[in-house]
């Protein structure tokens, strides 16, 4: 996850929603990091990815958050002015299947919860609603929970206090500035999904 500085707006238009995307597309291929979910807000992201080795994380964010950020002060004209980004990145490992379920309902739910839209898969900038498109904006790999209409329809339910708590207990592993623990993989979900 990364927020803008200051938690400015870092979409305000379509085309910066697009740009953003283009530049995520060209860093998992570049970086050979395969994406399960996503979710880009207007003033921060979110992914959920599966990379080859816990080194590449880093190198992956680094090329993501700047090669996004030289791209959005040339767009604006304030080249100079600043970060774009509060800091580097946050991450959280994900261990046991439940977590990754949990993780990927919290990323795809962000819209709902922050009040954006009224169905969490009208947000156009999320794996949710590239899921349900017949050409999807980016790779994302397949999970067999996440491909029904089961999961919108969790997606889209209110939290229950459980949930919050167990989100919390995630949480609390968020590891600042780029430095993830090891990752507990869960590969036997995940399968690539092609456009």
């Amino acid at each position: 996850m990364n927020r803008s500085s200051r938690s400015e707006p870092l979409f305000t238009a379509t085309r910066e929603y697009v740009t953003f995307i283009r530049v995520l597309r060209r860093a998992l291929t570049r970086h050979g990091v395969e994406l399960l979910s996503y979710c880009v807000m207007p003033n921060h992201w979110h992914l959920v990815v599966h990379i080859p080795q816990i080194q590449e994380l880093s190198r992956f964010m680094h090329w993501l958050s700047t090669t996004h950020a030289r791209r959005w002060h040339r767009a604006r004209g304030t080249v100079g002015l600043g970060p774009v980004y509060k800091s580097r990145f946050v991450s959280v490992p994900i261990g046991p299947e439940s977590d990754l379920i949990r993780v990927c309902r919290y990323v795809e739910r962000n819209p709902l919860r922050a009040g954006l839209v009224t169905r969490a898969e009208a947000w156009p900038w999320s794996s949710l609603a590239d899921r349900t498109r017949k050409r999807r904006r980016l790779l994302l790999l397949s999970a067999p929970f996440l491909e029904s209409q089961i999961w919108t329809d969790y997606v889209n339910q209110a939290q229950t206090m459980a949930e919050v708590v167990a989100m919390d207990r995630i949480a609390g592993r968020l590891e600042v500035a780029g430095r993830p623990r090891p990752v507990t993989s869960v590969p036997h979900l995940l399968k690539p999904v092609e456009n």
